[in-house]
């Protein structure tokens, strides 16, 4: 019976290990993308408000909640356990 509980735990860690792979390949790069068109365009909403006077409050919320998105899937893999050592064992 012990046999079976250390094979559905490598079982775990193994599918665990492969959606950490996939979210390192694919999805943080496309989080790293839409992070980096939230900075364009909160500082883009920064120099309008600077230049114009008035306030551009719906592209500075778009632009933060774009920016937030890369924060919130590392926490992900964080709560996940993407950054753990037990995942790289055999």
């Amino acid at each position: 019976m012990r046999s079976l509980r250390g094979s559905a735990n490598r079982r775990e860690r193994v599918s665990r290990r492969m959606e950490r792979d996939s979210f390192r390949e694919v999805i943080m790069p496309a989080g790293y993308v839409l992070g980096f068109f939230g900075l364009l365009g909160l500082l883009a909403a920064a120099v309008y408000t600077s230049s114009t006077g008035n306030n551009a409050l719906e592209a500075a919320g778009l632009s933060l909640g774009l920016l937030a998105i890369p924060i919130a899937l590392f926490l992900y893999r964080a709560v996940r356990g993407h950054f753990s050592d037990a995942l790289n064992e055999p």
